[in-house]
């Protein structure tokens, strides 16, 4: 995680003088709605595909852009052992981005916050029980915007719940700036 920080530092260093960017120019403020699909495992034990939309807001500030947002997603990855099986549920997340404009229409950043997975668990079909696991997530991504607010990213994260379970997802947004 730190390299891939002093990567997209770096990034931001030498590719933020590489382009005249009229200053009224705001391409990453505003609201915006995304669409999420990508890939999902718990554990290094159960793999399945994860999907939701997530909200927010970003203010770009010269060639540095900070944000909020909040995202529920759902995935079907699950891990069964003869009827027993554990599957993760819904994953509802709120928390704070920060990046750097790397040319006109691309951004490069980082994300941190609060997350809560339910995890579910089933013997013969009929559930046993199921428990939220709190956390945190932090994350990197790209994000483009390809004119008429539409924007597209691509982001890898990784949430720390409790009792030590976690995940790690790489993901893709398509979403829309109001």
């Amino acid at each position: 995680m730190r390299i891939l920080a002093a990567t997209a530092l770096a990034l931001a260093t030498v590719a933020t003088p590489a382009f005249a960017q009229d200053e009224a120019a705001e391409t990453f403020t505003g609201v915006t709605a995304t669409a999420i699909v990508g890939y999902d495992n718990v554990e290094d034990v159960a793999d399945g595909v994860v999907f939701g939309a997530a909200l927010g807001y970003n203010k770009q500030i010269n060639t540095f852009v900070i944000g909020g947002e909040v995202e529920a997603t759902f995935a079907s990855t699950k891990d069964c052992y003869s009827t027993f099986c554990s599957e993760a549920g819904r994953d509802l997340y709120v928390g704070a981005r920060a990046g750097a404009v790397v040319s006109p229409n691309a951004m490069i950043y980082a994300k941190g916050g609060y997350t809560n997975a339910r995890i579910r668990e089933t013997s013969g079909g009929e559930t046993e029980y199921g428990e939220n696991f709190g956390g945190f997530r932090l994350g990197a991504g790209v994000e483009y915007a390809t004119g008429n607010g539409m924007l597209v990213r691509g982001e890898y994260r990784y949430s720390d719940y409790d009792y030590g379970v976690t995940r790690q997802q790489v993901v893709l947004g398509l979403g829309y700036r109001f």
